[in-house]
């Protein structure tokens, strides 16, 4: 434990009111190097070991953080965990619930009788509840392997492989991408590239959802991925103004948002229950902590001002600052020129598009086609208030067939490019070969502002 950063804690928030002394603690078990060390100043050696184990723990309506327990080679276990919730309620702080990845939490969980039907514990101390909730990252990642390795059976029988992403690379290869992001690398990650988050999070998106739908037709995998996508933002929802083309990212429990949360909880829930990993008869792991996380998520809003940081630090940081330092504003974004009708952020548009012969773009394949009218439509509008000719938000006129990957990604604020604006585009690829570099280099720029 570390006892000097739980007394800091106690003179921290001995005045505070509860709302700011509820907490999560989040414990993970890390690989280090197998090497001996010596510590100069406690004239010790230390070490080898493997592991270290660390709980830190984090307000849930205020933004700190605080590291308050490691050990090394050391596994979690119900006795060790119900000692650190002892010593830190000790200090004046309430623990709401817990947080781990799937491995980490096998043994507690399994001695707190934690399970998809069961997921909270009694405190130790008083017979309040304590919730259980499984890392997000982690069960993505895990979806992501199976679904690449094995393949899904989704709930009403249909099979999932990452063959379905073949006809989607093999139509969106051109100059002009809709998918910039969804490379064929991210079917074939192995090793350490599987620890991380973000191929992931890029395989299982809105984006890539709409790509399926609009160059395959398979509408249940757009389904699947784009559930996924929407259940992601809702379990790393934590904001009173979410971006308007992100609006599940709303605080949990936000009366706007609440019933659209509410309904895609409920929908993943049934999808887990009913699904099964090609040649598996029962829920894996990953299944059952998305069912945990789904039952034990409660309310947790604040202001999106609230910047989150270590808790001894920003004490000491205040302790030694000094007298001249410049505030650092966030510049705007310029989503601002891309989003607006904030109020029509939950409408669905309709995605019934016929996708035409390439012959009909001079040339150019279908998804070529949609990602020059995309870089038109970014063009025009960063250009609207010198001439307001050149497109028009999606909002204002719904014609999905003229911009099917357009009205596909708009929640009514993107800029549809007028016929006018798109009657030369061999004009248009030799400007923007001239004066902005290759058209992927600028896609993916613009892909930030989406």
């Amino acid at each position: 434990m570390l006892h000097d950063v739980l007394l800091v804690m106690q003179k921290t928030f001995h005045s505070k009111p509860e709302a700011e002394r509820v907490c999560i603690l989040s414990f993970d078990e890390m690989h280090i190097d197998r090497k001996i060390c010596y510590d100069v100043s406690e004239d010790q050696i230390l070490g080898p070991f493997s592991k270290v184990q660390l709980v830190l723990a984090r307000g849930i309506m205020a933004g700190w953080k605080q590291p308050v327990f490691f050990n090394f080679d050391t596994t979690m276990t119900k006795h060790l965990f119900y000692e650190i919730i002892k010593k830190i309620e000790e200090k004046g702080l309430i623990v709401k619930a817990i947080v781990s990845d799937l491995a980490g939490s096998s043994t507690l969980w399994k001695e707190l009788e934690i399970t998809s039907e069961n997921n909270v514990f009694i405190h130790p101390l008083n017979c309040r509840k304590i919730w259980a909730f499984a890392d997000p990252p982690h069960y993505l990642k895990l979806l992501r392997n199976h679904f690449l390795d094995t393949g899904l059976v989704l709930k009403d029988g249909t099979v999932l492989t990452k063959n379905i992403f073949e006809e989607v690379f093999k139509k969106d290869r051109g100059e002009y991408k809709l998918c910039l992001k969804l490379k064929p690398n991210l079917l074939t990650v192995r090793g350490n590239e599987r620890q991380k988050v973000s191929p992931a999070k890029t395989l299982f998106s809105a984006t890539t959802a709409k790509a399926l739908l609009l160059l395959t037709g398979n509408e249940r995998a757009a389904e699947f991925f784009e559930l996924v996508d929407s259940f992601f933002d809702i379990m790393n929802s934590s904001k009173l103004h979410p971006p308007s083309n992100k609006p599940l990212q709303a605080g949990y429990g936000l009366e706007k948002y609440f019933s659209q949360q509410e309904q895609i909880l409920q929908n993943t829930k049934e999808e887990m229950n009913g699904m099964r990993v090609q040649g598996k008869k029962s829920l894996l792991p990953f299944q059952k902590g998305i069912l945990i996380s789904i039952s034990s998520l409660s309310v947790n809003t604040r202001e999106d001002s609230i910047n989150e940081g270590y808790l001894t630090a920003d004490i000491l940081k205040n302790a030694f600052a000094e007298k001249d330092i410049q505030e650092i504003h966030e510049l705007p974004s310029e989503e601002d020129d891309l989003v607006a009708f904030e109020n029509l952020c939950s409408e669905e548009f309709p995605m019934e598009w016929k996708i035409d012969e390439p012959s009909n773009y001079c040339g150019m394949t279908f998804s070529e086609h949609e990602g020059l009218k995309y870089i038109a439509g970014y063009i025009a509008s960063r250009v609207r208030s010198e001439d307001s000719s050149l497109g028009y938000f999606s909002a204002e006129k719904i014609d999905s067939e003229s911009a099917p990957w357009i009205y596909a990604l708009s929640k009514g604020g993107l800029t549809v490019p007028t016929e006018a604006w798109l009657k030369l585009p061999k004009k248009w690829s030799v400007f923007l070969f001239q004066f902005m570099g290759k058209a992927d280099i600028i896609q993916e720029k613009m892909s930030l502002n989406r």
